[in-house]
C-alpha cells in the first residue's frame, strides 16, 4: 500500500471517529522489526506511522487465509487504524493519567528491582498497561482484528541467509532453530487473546506458541490475577480490568510472574507508542514526581536511577538557597519612545522639550501658519544597567571534598530521644540519598556539603560563568576518586563522583592529586573536610585507629604536594569543626594552609556550610567579572 494513500485513509477514518487530536504522518521508512511501527512525538503533537510498501501480502499463505475468512482492508490500513484505537485507550483507560502511569511504573520497577531487571520496567509496563486497554479497543470498536496482525507481524520473523529458500532450510527452520521472539512477547499475545481474541485469531497464530512449560505457567497465572471467575463476557472482563482500584495488585503480580522471563533486550513492538511511557522520561516530569515524593512519602521513584534522582533532587533544592548577585554594572539613560505629543508652548515647555522628529498640526502655533513644533507628553529617562566587559579568563575550579564515614553523621544526631518509637520516628522522617552503605540523610554534614556545592554550580551559571570553565570533584575517603577535568558539556560527570561517597576511613592518594592539580593554569580550590587526614604527613600516621595502621603506614603523606598546589593557585579551606574527633591533625592541616597562602574557613554550625560555599565561589570570581 502507498504510503500517500494510507494517510489520506488514515485522516479521514480519524476525521470520523475523532481519535486523536495529533497530526498524522505517515512515512515509507521500514521498522526494524516486522512492515509498520507507530512512534508518537508529543512535543510536536504527531503520532509518526512508518510502513514497508513493499509488504507482499500474497506470498504469505497464513495471513492471506486469515484475511479470506471475513471481510478485511488492506492491514497496513487495519493495523494502523486499531493501534491508533490503542493510543486512545491508553489516553481514556489505562493508565487515563501520568500520576496512575508514574504509579504502575514505580511498582513495577521495585518488584523487578530485587531481581536486577529494573531495566525492564517500561516495556513491561506498557505490557500491563496494553492487557487492561486492549479488550475495551475490541469492545469499543468491533472488530479490532489490524491488532491481531500487528501481533502476527512482530512474531513471524522471516529466516535469514542462504538456508531460507531452500528445502532443507525448511527443514531445519522447523527442526532446529528457535524462536526469533521472547517468552515474555509470547506470554503477553496469548494473554491478549486469551482476553479477547476470536478462533480465528488464535488459529493465525497458534503456529508460533512454543507450548513451554514456563510459558504456560505464566499466561495461566496471569489470567488468575484479574479475577476473571465470574466475568464471561467481554463487557464483564472489561469492566473488572477497568477497576483502578486493583491495577497496583496487577502490577506487583504481574511482574512477579514474568521476572523470569526478561532475558534479552526487547525486540518486539507491543503496540502504538505509549505516550505516558515518553512523557514520564522527560526531565521536567522526572523532577516533578521526584520533588513530589520528597515532600511527601520520603521515597524515591523506582524507576529513576539512583543518581539520576539525586542529581535532580539536589538540582532543584540548590536555587532555593539564596543567591545574591551584587556584581557591579554601569548604565545608560535612555528615552522612552513617547506614543502621544502636543504642540509646543513656550510658557510650559523648555526648547531641550522639542522632538525634531516631526511636526504637529497646530491653529494656534505661534511659528508658522497651522504647524507648530511637537512635544511628547510623557517624557522619561530610563536607567539601562548593563554589566561592564568581563577583565579576564575565568579560571577552573576544582571541589575537593570529604566523604569519610563521619560526614554521614545526622546532625541532629546528638539529640537524646527518650523512646525507641522517638528514635524510629525519627529516622522515618529522613529522605536518605544513595544506596546500602553509602547513603546518607538530608540531615547530614554531606548533605549540606552537597547542597553548598551545587549553589556554587548555580551562582555560576547565574552569572554566565559555567559554561567557559572546566570542573573537577575529587572525593577521598579509603580511596581517591576523580572526575577529571570536565567541561561544562560534562559536568553531570563530576556530579556522579559527588553523588558516590565511600564513607570509610580518612586518606588522600598522592598520586591522583600530583596528576589532577599539578603543572595546570591557576586554578580555583575548595577544599572540605570534618577531620582528621591521617596521611597529612608522617607524624600525623600516628593518630589512625589501630586497625589502619598497616594500611596507613605505605601510603604517601600529601603535606608537600598541598604545599606546591596552594602556592601556585586561588585555595580555599573550609573545616567543619562538629565532629572534628582529631582537633590536633585539622588543626595543624589548617595552620600549613594557611601559612602557605590559603584562605581558612572554620564552620560550627552546618546549617551555613552552604551559604558559606558560593560566597567563597563569588569572591574568588568576581575580580573576573
Amino acid at each position: 500500500m502507498n504510503y500517500r494513500d494510507l494517510q489520506y485513509e488514515l485522516t479521514g477514518i480519524n476525521d470520523l471517529l475523532n481519535l486523536t487530536e495529533d497530526t498524522i504522518k505517515v512515512l515509507p521508512v521500514k521498522p526494524s522489526r516486522g512492515h509498520i511501527q507507530a512512534r508518537l512525538r508529543p512535543s510536536r503533537h504527531l503520532i509518526q506511522i512508518n510502513i514497508d510498501e513493499e509488504w507482499n501480502i500474497n506470498q504469505d499463505t497464513n495471513l492471506s487465509l486469515y484475511l479470506n475468512k471475513s471481510y478485511h482492508e488492506h492491514p497496513l490500513l487495519e493495523i494502523s487504524r486499531d493501534l491508533l484505537y490503542n493510543n486512545v485507550a491508553h489516553q481514556q483507560i489505562c493508565p487515563a493519567s501520568i500520576e496512575l502511569h508514574h504509579k504502575l511504573l514505580d511498582v513495577i520497577a521495585e518488584t523487578l528491582k530485587k531481581e536486577g531487571k529494573e531495566s525492564y520496567s517500561s516495556y513491561v509496563c506498557h505490557a500491563l498497561e496494553d492487557i487492561i486497554a486492549n479488550p475495551w479497543c475490541k469492545l469499543n470498536s468491533g472488530y479490532y482484528k489490524g491488532m491481531v496482525i500487528f501481533f502476527y507481524d512482530q512474531l513471524n520473523q522471516p529466516s535469514r541467509g542462504s538456508l531460507r529458500k531452500s528445502f532443507l532450510g525448511k527443514i531445519f527452520k522447523s527442526t532446529f532453530s528457535s524462536p526469533k521472539f521472547s517468552s515474555f512477547y509470547e506470554v503477553f499475545v496469548r494473554v491478549n487473546l486469551a482476553l479477547w481474541g476470536e478462533e480465528d485469531d488464535f488459529s493465525l497464530l497458534k503456529n508460533y506458541f512454543t507450548r513451554k512449560k514456563e510459558v504456560e505457567d505464566a499466561v495461566r497465572r496471569i489470567l488468575d490475577i484479574f479475577r476473571l471467575e465470574d466475568s464471561v463476557t467481554l463487557e464483564e472482563k472489561v469492566e473488572v480490568l477497568s477497576n483502578k482500584d486493583w491495577w497496583m495488585e496487577f502490577a506487583r503480580e504481574f511482574s512477579l510472574l514474568v521476572v523470569e522471563l526478561l532475558n534479552d533486550t526487547p525486540k518486539e513492538q507491543l503496540s502504538c507508542e505509549n505516550y505516558f511511557e515518553k512523557e514520564i522520561m522527560n526531565i521536567e516530569m522526572k523532577k516533578r514526581f521526584i520533588k513530589k515524593m520528597y515532600q511527601t512519602s520520603r521515597e524515591k521513584p523506582q524507576y529513576i536511577g539512583n543518581i539520576e534522582t539525586t542529581r535532580l533532587l539536589y538540582e532543584m533544592l540548590a536555587p532555593e538557597i539564596p543567591i545574591q548577585v551584587d556584581t557591579e554594572k554601569k548604565g545608560r539613560a535612555m528615552p522612552v519612545v513617547p506614543f502621544n505629543y502636543e504642540p509646543f508652548d513656550p510658557s510650559v515647555h523648555s526648547k531641550d522639550d522639542i522632538d525634531l522628529g516631526g511636526v504637529i498640526v497646530d491653529p494656534e502655533s505661534p511659528f508658522f501658519k497651522m504647524v507648530n513644533f511637537r512635544v511628547p507628553k510623557y517624557h522619561y529617562d530610563l536607567f539601562v544597567p548593563y554589566r561592564t566587559q568581563r577583565k579576564g579568563a575565568f579560571p577552573d575550579i576544582c571541589f575537593l571534598l570529604d566523604t569519610s564515614a563521619s560526614m554521614a553523621d545526622d546532625v541532629e544526631s546528638k539529640i537524646s530521644l527518650q523512646t525507641i518509637g522517638m528514635a524510629k520516628r525519627l529516622i522515618k522522617s529522613r529522605f536518605y540519598f544513595g544506596e546500602g552503605r553509602h547513603c546518607w540523610s538530608d540531615k547530614s554534614k554531606y548533605h549540606h556539603v552537597l547542597l553548598g556545592f551545587n549553589g556554587a554550580i548555580k551562582w555560576l551559571q547565574s552569572q554566565g560563568i559555567a559554561p567557559y570553565i572546566r570542573y573537577n570533584v575529587i572525593t577521598f575517603s579509603r580511596d581517591t576518586l576523580t572526575s577529571g577535568w570536565r567541561e561544562y558539556s560534562e559536568l553531570n560527570e563530576c556530579k556522579r563522583i559527588a553523588y558516590l561517597p565511600q564513607f570509610d576511613t580518612t586518606l588522600i592518594q598522592y598520586k591522583i592529586i600530583e596528576r589532577e592539580l599539578l603543572r595546570r593554569e591557576p586554578f580555583v580550590l575548595i577544599i572540605l573536610s570534618d577531620g582528621e587526614i591521617f596521611n597529612w604527613n608522617e607524624n600525623t600516621k600516628a593518630y589512625s585507629p589501630h586497625r589502619l595502621r598497616d594500611l596507613i603506614r605505605g601510603i604517601r603523606p600529601v603535606r608537600s604536594l598541598f604545599k606546591q598546589i596552594v602556592e601556585t593557585n586561588m585555595v580555599s579551606h573550609i573545616q567543619i569543626s562538629e565532629g572534628d574527633f582529631k582537633p590536633r591533625i585539622s588543626k595543624l592541616t589548617c595552620q600549613d594552609l594557611a601559612n602557605w597562602g590559603a584562605e581558612i574557613y572554620r564552620i560550627n554550625d552546618i546549617n551555613s556550610l552552604e551559604s558559606l560555599m558560593i560566597k567563597i565561589t563569588r569572591k574568588v570570581m568576581s575580580p573576573y567579572l
